[in-house]
């Protein structure tokens, strides 16, 4: 009797995101979102309602203009970094094929 190998296809781990080869998106689409809101909830927040970008209100114009970088505090910086990070997370989850794709986008909801 032969002895069957035990293969695990590479993205089947809770430690690497699913891996989307762009073949059957409906069943990584789904196990992706899982496996984001489980690592961080506040990125799944930036994958659904788009970056956070710290803002502050002209007085000459009384509209919410971007703050300067050198004005963000620590608490905006690491909001700002959650974009990245989900970024980070969604091409880490793509083949080379389906990275190039999508390398030159900027926000989650763009990917």
């Amino acid at each position: 009797m032969a002895l069957q190998k035990s293969i695990v296809v590479e993205g089947q781990s809770t430690n690497r995101p699913p891996l989307f080869d762009g073949s059957n998106y409906p069943y990584w689409s789904t196990r992706m979102s899982i496996y984001i809101r489980a690592i961080d909830y506040e990125m799944w927040d930036v994958i659904i309602d788009g970056p956070f970008i710290p803002s502050t209100l002209s007085v000459v114009t009384n509209e919410l203009m971007p703050k300067p970088r050198s004005e963000w505090t620590e608490a905006e910086t690491k909001k700002v970094q959650t974009n990245f990070k989900a970024i980070n997370t969604l091409h880490c989850a793509l083949t080379p094929t389906e990275f190039n794709k999508v390398s030159s986008c900027t926000t989650t909801k763009q990917v």
